[in-house]
């Protein structure tokens, strides 16, 4: 018997019947996204052309362009090319006090501070001009930390979590490089530096610190065991 006779048996013309509709489906998926493209296009057009017009020539175009972009939420506007720097920003600072009484700074990479910073810098409210002067910091690849720094340094209380896991995360790494150093650690406490960028190529400054809240018992079992915070005790 032949390798013919042993094939799955098709009616004449169905599979070019459906080869015909796949090829069908395809055009008019393809027709139904260039539709979708060409009204999403012409909706960024207008939108974004009406402000540059006068006495509002597009009228109702314009808003029903602006419904179809809020609604999809693919919004844009002129400021996404050329985006306003803001004059201030922050960065988390982490105290780790140590059972013997020493202290020490953990600082994010991405915002190094100044090197001439003590510990008891972060606990005066007074700073002399030379602390306050900080040097410009190259930013190259490092725009997914830096987002994350600005997220634990607001001090809402929305961002209790946030902060208090950042302030766990800065710990771990902390130890994970200073091996010697585990179980010595009493509690952490944690800040974020206020700097401001004054711009008219004057260097940033240092404003101040404030004191944050973090609460290691949302967590507890995630800490490493007999770390605290001072919580709203006094700092020494």
């Amino acid at each position: 018997m032949s390798d013919d006779l042993e094939q799955p048996y098709t009616m004449p013309g169905a599979a070019s019947s459906l080869r015909y509709l796949l090829t069908g489906w395809r055009v008019l998926k393809g027709f139904l996204i260039a539709i979708l493209v060409s009204v999403h296009t012409v909706a960024i057009v207008i939108a974004s052309s009406d402000a540059l017009l006068k006495n509002d020539p597009l009228g109702e175009l314009d808003d029903h362009a602006h419904h179809l972009l809020t609604a999809t939420g693919t919004t844009q506007r002129w400021n996404m090319f050329s985006p306003n720097v803001g004059n201030t920003s922050a960065t988390p600072v982490l105290l780790i006090v140590f059972k013997d009484g020493r202290r020490t700074l953990v600082h994010s990479p991405a915002e190094p501070l100044s090197q001439v910073l003590s510990v008891e810098d972060y606990l005066s409210k007074d700073l002399a001009d030379n602390k306050r002067t900080l040097d410009w910091v190259v930013h190259i690849g490092d725009g997914r930390r830096r987002k994350l720094d600005s997220r634990a340094a607001v001090p809402d209380y929305a961002f209790s979590l946030q902060r208090t896991v950042y302030a766990r995360w800065m710990l771990e790494g902390y130890l994970r490089e200073n091996p010697h150093e585990q179980g010595n650690v009493d509690r952490v406490d944690l800040f974020r530096a206020r700097l401001a960028h004054v711009g008219s190529g004057d260097v940033p400054r240092l404003e101040g610190f404030d004191y944050m809240f973090i609460y290691p018992e949302l967590d507890a079992e995630l800490w490493p065991a007999g770390v605290g915070t001072s919580m709203a005790r006094p700092l020494p």
